[in-house]
């Protein structure tokens, strides 16, 4: 009897400024399906960070949104 296939994965989280996640994904999301392409892993975004909150800049005073990203093989 043939043994069961077993998979292990890894993933890793980290938040970036809102305002970026568009470079990642590229122009018609060229640049994360080359990564999802050259490196095998699957790329999520989603619009909050991990505890929602939001960053002030004291320079700016503006309000950075952050988005999660998750890395997963």
């Amino acid at each position: 009897m043939p043994q069961p296939l077993i998979i292990f994965s890894q993933s890793v989280d980290f938040e970036i400024d809102r305002e970026f996640v568009g470079r990642v994904v590229g122009a018609q999301g060229f640049g994360v399906n080359k990564l999802r392409d050259q490196l095998g892993v699957k790329i999520d975004f989603s619009d909050e960070g991990d505890d929602g909150s939001k960053e002030i800049s004291s320079k700016r005073k503006k309000t950075h949104s952050k988005s999660k990203v998750q890395v997963s093989a």
